[in-house]
């Protein structure tokens, strides 16, 4: 059964005056500037039911993802490599056995707790556990453990030069410890849009996360 998700406050309505047919204006003419309504409700289709809303999890309808939580890194908009995200600085020593993590001050999961390099240190160290199951675990078998080096920092290490230690990185999407129990049907994430409603075959609602870091 296909499951609807509402986005609720966000732009719904971006229309565009076009000059000529699809594509650019004609040669002289100023660029058409997009005139954007913001705020209202969007309501989209996005096919099967949804599994878990764990994020470390391969499932259908993993779309939500992206607009709940979010990783220390991501893909920068060419998709050519990636860039610091919840992290502000990302370094790998020399040898290349290691990456460390310098997270943004101020970040909030959607509960309302700051995000410390405890959350990167719980998060590295149940990614490694194979014995729980989650999708992720592929991603960081290299990986030997990861230490608190301040409150704001961490450092992954590994046992030998891991070329796919970014993209587990870049899918070690961050939940607090405390919401580890109902993630899977209720998520917590540092996203732009909270949880507000899951009704199973029906819809996932959620809501603008006025506590977002970006602004």
């Amino acid at each position: 059964m296909q499951s609807r998700l509402v986005y609720v406050a966000i732009a719904t309505a971006v229309m565009l005056s076009l000059v000529g047919s699809y594509g650019s204006p004609p040669s002289g003419a100023a660029p058409v500037k997009p005139d954007i309504t913001r705020g209202g409700t969007l309501t989209m289709s996005l096919g099967p039911d949804f599994v878990t809303f764990d994020p470390w999890y391969d499932v259908n309808a993993y779309e939500f993802r992206s607009t709940i939580y979010e990783a220390p890194i991501r893909p920068n908009k060419e998709g050519t490599k990636y860039e610091p995200w919840l992290a502000e600085k990302v370094e790998e020593s020399s040898d290349g056995l290691a990456v460390t993590l310098y997270m943004r001050k101020g970040v909030k999961f959607h509960n309302g707790r700051e995000l410390t390099a405890d959350d990167v240190v719980w998060s590295v160290n149940r990614a490694m556990d194979s014995k729980i199951g989650h999708h992720l675990n592929d991603r960081f078998k290299l990986a030997t453990g990861v230490t608190k080096i301040d409150t704001y920092t961490a450092k992954i290490t590994y046992k030998e030069r891991d070329p796919s230690k970014y993209v587990g990185i870049n899918n070690l999407f961050l939940y607090p410890k405390e919401a580890v129990q109902d993630i899977a049907k209720k998520p917590v994430g540092t996203g732009p849009f909270k949880f507000d409603e899951w009704v199973p075959g029906d819809h996932l609602a959620l809501s603008r996360f006025n506590g977002y870091w970006r602004k």
